[in-house]
């Protein structure tokens, strides 16, 4: 629907519309682009656990099996971006399998990042790729668990962390009167070093000073067993700490730009120190400190506010702290001139409202834009415009498949004002899981039976993908923060870590509508350079994988920039039965004996002769075994596991 007012009747040229979508077909066709997803049996492992993983390489525009490629590579980064694993797997269909051993030799205990990607990807930068975090540790009989409570008071004007953190072993008793060295981290810089001796209760009390100064965004404490017998204990306890004054707040507003006198939208994201979000109030001030509105964040320290800005105003905002302490954050600089959209899109209504606003000046000139629902990569919607005034434009969202369209208005090939918009057709499939029986004896063959039925209760043919695992010793994705709709439909289409991506989509939370469109509307900017789709298409520099009769060539692997990734918590800290639980059972099965009708060797021991012109004056020696555990690792990160 369209509300034109017109001073005389003016005759709009179609012509605009159909290069537009010529275009970004054009476009599309040339450069269709790959998304990839990976379904892993769990997210936390242990160093000597096999990673068991079924990939889907799809089509990102139809979400169907890509033709493009036909080879996927995945890697396994530690978190410096060393590549610690790397392996190549057989596409068939968009569907690849995989096991990934986790050498003990190979793997440290830390936080990892597991990246996919096809060789095609390459061509859209190392974002397009698919990337999950997991956490890898290591165990062994003498493993500790630790709990802390450490605290950030402020003493005298100045920072002080105080706290205290325990120590016990895997049958929850004390590591007491032991010698440790304990010291305190942030990235590479040490802050404290000290030599401390538990309790007989196994704890140990920490406090030092933290200068204002200093960013904490990577803190942790590392915890060294000095004992000179037994295995010694290295353990590494991320520190969050979250203090007010540091917080970085964003402020975007709805459509790209603040326009003199037009009410607008502007949303904001509150991040801590730590990297997760945070949340605020607080109120905007112009420049002679008359409030003209106040906000508070939603969810994960996202929010929107509205107003209408002044022409040759400038506006800050304050946020107020519990501690009494405020501080202040500017607002993007207000535009005399310019246009701006503003979109309403209710989650029940079947369709979304455009609202397209322009500044006095260009209103006169009654200049024609371009009106343009963008999604997947192909236009949905393109509708002229003569904006003489303003406009209110109602779009179906039947014209749009399911996930993040984007409203584009664009000016002569030059998009002015983005906006984007999540479309949910409730389509979801319905699966149900049922077994033979209700209990299973040990070593019992399991029959499990999987069923899949569209919204309208019809049977769904596919290829499914489960994991099972034991709820005693595994904690399962139960929310779903994992799942293929959370990456394909969300994750893979923003900016930045999405926190809880899950309560976007369940919606169990009457704000997670709300909570949603802010989401957008912080992360979901692209900047679209419109002008590339009518210009001449380059040929791409990384083609579809090649495979000749031997091997597969034409490859060269992704290069990925050092990210600062955010601290996992290990599987010791704070342990849940469930997590404990794992690694006691670990331990126990690493010791029992194999039985087995054939001859098979209780003990072998491998005994080695010093040769005086050979490796015997070696400080390291390396054999075959190790050169094979190693997998991608170069000899420098070898060594370092030495």
């Amino acid at each position: 629907m369209f509300l034109f007012n017109y001073a005389q009747a003016q005759k709009i040229p179609t012509i605009g519309a159909k290069k537009l979508r010529q275009a970004a077909a054009n476009f599309q066709g040339a450069l269709p682009q790959e998304k990839v997803f990976l379904h892993t049996d769990k997210d936390l492992y242990f160093a000597g656990d096999t990673l068991w993983v079924k990939a889907y390489v799809l089509d990102a525009t139809y979400l169907s099996a890509s033709e493009k490629s036909k080879l996927l590579f995945i890697e396994l980064q530690d978190d410096s971006t060393d590549v610690i694993r790397r392996v190549s797997m057989v596409i068939k269909d968009g569907i690849g399998n995989a096991q990934i051993p986790l050498s003990r030799n190979a793997f440290h205990d830390g936080g990892y990042n597991i990246k996919a990607y096809t060789n095609w990807m390459q061509n859209f930068g190392s974002t397009a790729s698919f990337s999950k975090r997991i956490y890898i540790g290591k165990i062994a009989k003498d493993s500790w668990l630790a709990s802390s409570t450490i605290e950030l008071n402020t003493i005298a004007g100045k920072d002080q962390l105080i706290g205290e953190i325990s120590l016990k072993n895997l049958d929850q008793m004390p590591i007491g009167l032991r010698n440790l060295n304990v010291r305190v981290i942030d990235s590479n810089r040490v802050l404290l070093d000290k030599i401390i001796q538990t309790s007989l209760d196994g704890k140990f009390d920490l406090q030092m000073p933290l200068s204002q100064n200093r960013l904490v965004s990577s803190l942790r404490v590392e915890i060294h067993d000095l004992r000179k017998d037994g295995i010694k204990q290295t353990l590494q306890i991320p520190l969050f700490i979250n203090r007010a004054p540091k917080i970085d707040l964003q402020f975007l507003p709805e459509g790209g730009q603040l326009v003199a006198g037009i009410p607008g939208v502007v949303a904001f994201k509150a991040i801590s120190e730590s990297g997760k979000g945070i949340n605020v109030t607080g109120v905007i001030l112009n420049s002679k400190g008359k409030q003209v509105a106040e906000f508070e964040s939603l969810y994960k320290g996202m929010g929107s506010v509205r107003f209408q800005p002044v022409s040759g105003e400038k506006y800050i905002a304050k946020i107020m702290h519990p501690t009494g302490s405020e501080t202040v954050y500017k607002l993007p600089l207000v535009k005399t001139v310019g246009t701006n959209i503003s979109v309403e899109n209710e989650e029940l209504s079947d369709s979304i409202k455009v609202l397209i606003n322009a500044s006095a000046d260009l209103i006169v000139k009654k200049q024609l834009f371009y009106l343009v629902g963008y999604a997947r990569g192909l236009v949905s919607y393109v509708k002229p415009v003569i904006l003489n005034g303003p406009k209110v434009i109602k779009i179906a969202k039947t014209l749009f498949p399911e996930g993040i369209a984007r409203i584009l208005l664009l000016k002569e090939k030059v998009v002015n004002n983005e906006r984007s918009v999540f479309i949910d057709h409730h389509d979801r499939l319905s699966i149900a899981i049922s077994s033979g029986k209700p209990t299973y004896k040990t070593r019992d063959r399991v029959s499990i039976e999987l069923e899949v039925k569209d919204k309208s209760g019809k049977p769904v043919i596919g290829s499914f993908s489960l994991s099972v695992t034991d709820d005693g010793q595994v904690l399962s994705d139960e929310s779903g923060n994992h799942g293929i709709d959370v990456s394909l439909l969300l994750n893979s289409n923003l900016k930045g870590i999405v926190e809880e991506p899950c309560f976007y989509l369940n919606r169990k939370s009457p704000k997670a509508w709300q909570a949603l469109d802010n989401l957008l509307l912080t992360q979901g900017w692209v900047g679209y350079d419109w002008k590339a789709a009518f210009q001449p298409f380059a040929i791409p520099k990384f083609d579809k994988t090649m495979l000749s009769k031997t091997k597969w060539f034409g490859v060269k692997h992704m290069e990925f920039p050092v990210i600062k990734n955010y601290q996992i918590e290990p599987w010791f800290v704070e342990g849940l039965h469930k997590k404990i639980l794992y690694p006691k059972d670990a331990v126990i099965a690493s010791g029992k004996k194999i039985t087995a009708t054939e001859n098979l060797l209780d003990e072998v021991t491998i005994t080695g002769k010093r040769q005086w012109k050979g490796v015997g004056f070696a400080d390291i020696v390396l054999d075959s075994n190790d050169i094979r555990n190693t997998g991608a690792q170069n000899v420098y990160q070898i060594l370092r596991q030495k």
